[in-house]
């Protein structure tokens, strides 16, 4: 019954940080999640076998390549080949 009125904190507690918006939600989630290890409502080891390895070299891949193909300036030449395209009426850009 303790270990669900904790938990019911730590949910409420993170809930009305992220609406307030006053701190940025990663750290807000971040820090309601180790609330919820450190006050025992959730098991480290099931906390650690949530997170997915696969998801998140996919995610830190397509960061990397983003970054670059931004430093190439691809996308500084689509977005003036789109501008171009349309002759500057914003009717033809894909939306």
């Amino acid at each position: 019954m303790l270990q669900q009125l904790i938990a019911a904190l730590i949910l409420i507690g993170t809930f009305v940080l992220l609406v307030t918006k006053k701190y940025p939600r990663t750290y807000v989630a971040l820090i309601g999640a180790i609330l919820a290890i450190l006050l025992g409502v959730l098991p480290s080891s099931e906390a650690l076998s949530a997170i997915n390895v696969e998801v998140l070299t996919t995610i830190i891949g397509l960061m990397v390549m983003t970054e670059a193909l931004s430093r190439t300036g691809l996308f500084d030449s689509l977005a003036m080949f789109l501008v171009i395209s349309s002759k500057g009426s914003s009717r033809l850009l894909p939306s």
